[in-house]
């Protein structure tokens, strides 16, 4: 596939590498209830711990279901509905006070919408779609996010996107097929500090492209 995508600044940085695999939705359980409070989710970033979360919604909107966002935070996109996050790793637990967890973290950095859907248009000529769910990844100075979309037209892409140097933001997309016909070529989080991603499908017809670009003032 070719790209001609004219992103608003080419420059030098240090991006974060990705190998291809996208996340799959969450089919886990959770203990539904742990309280995260903030001296202790902020303590935890100071430390340059690495975190990944799963946020998804509570699947009660039915055709309506999905995160909204825009530049200052995420929501459920139907009034009735509720979004969910959960802690992943060894022991994955869910958080009960979601919301106030997400405020944290985009209060810190944003969202990336902007980004999002100026790269959807630019790359994937895509103006209409639907947030299914996000991996989000987060140490000291770090803050990533996998969104995973629908299109209007129902095709599944996902895209990362994540804070740089100097108030750069980069984009790492992985695209094309797995020789593995049960896997996705798409991104996935690699526990390290800094986090970086990687390909589930490297060496196969899976590729990854790394696109830096201005971060929205």
């Amino acid at each position: 596939m070719q790209r001609n995508v004219y992103l608003v600044a080419v420059l030098m940085l240090s991006l974060l590498l990705t190998q291809c695999g996208k996340n799959e939705t969450w089919q886990g359980k959770s203990n539904r209830g742990i309280e995260i409070k903030q001296s202790d989710f902020f303590n935890s970033m100071k430390n340059g711990a690495f975190k990944e979360y799963l946020v998804i919604t509570d699947g009660s909107c039915g055709l309506e279901t999905g995160i909204g966002a825009n530049p200052d935070y995420f929501f459920s996109a139907c009034e009735s509905g509720e979004l969910r996050m959960f802690v992943l790793g060894d022991q994955e637990q869910e958080i009960a006070n979601a919301t106030q967890v997400l405020n944290w973290l985009t209060e810190e950095y944003g969202t990336y919408a902007k980004e999002l859907a100026y790269y959807l248009e630019a790359e994937y000529a895509i103006t209409e779609f639907k947030l299914v769910q996000m991996n989000i990844a987060t140490s000291a100075g770090f803050f990533g996010v996998i969104f995973n979309v629908e299109s209007a037209d129902g095709a599944s892409i996902s895209a990362l996107i994540s804070n740089g140097e100097e108030g750069i933001r980069s984009v790492v997309d992985c695209f094309g097929a797995c020789s593995d016909e049960t896997k996705d070529c798409k991104e996935r989080w690699v526990l390290a500090t800094p986090p970086y991603a990687e390909c589930s499908c490297q060496g196969d017809d899976c590729r990854m492209s790394v696109w830096p670009m201005i971060g929205e003032e």
